[in-house]
């Protein structure tokens, strides 16, 4: 998952590089210029806003597994819930980038 997690991360950089420079006076006078980082941003939107929920899933899990040595069945069964939660934006991320799903995501 390291190599996704590497083209995600640099997916969401390139996000917040779009959105800075779409705040820049030339950029914003040049319409050509415009029309393309919108249509890029379009496309990133969907994928950046999942990633950004999968951090924060995976921050929530590394929390729970914290807590879940001070408490009971009832912790232990949310940190499997955020599991398969992860496992479902791993495949959501996996389909978003256009990954085929045997041989080339065990490769992953």
């Amino acid at each position: 998952m390291a190599k996704m997690d590497e083209r995600l991360e640099k997916m969401a950089e390139r996000y917040c590089e779009i959105n800075d420079l779409m705040m820049q006076s030339d950029v914003v006078s040049d319409r050509k210029t415009m029309a393309k980082l919108g249509r890029e941003q379009n496309e990133l939107t969907p994928i950046v806003e999942t990633y950004e929920e999968y951090k924060k899933a995976v921050d929530e899990l590394e929390e729970a597994k914290v807590l879940s040595k001070e408490e009971d069945k009832e912790k232990f069964n949310e940190i499997l819930e955020l599991f398969h939660k992860m496992e479902d934006y791993y495949y959501v991320f996996s389909y978003s980038l256009g990954v085929k799903y045997g041989e080339e995501l065990k490769k992953l």
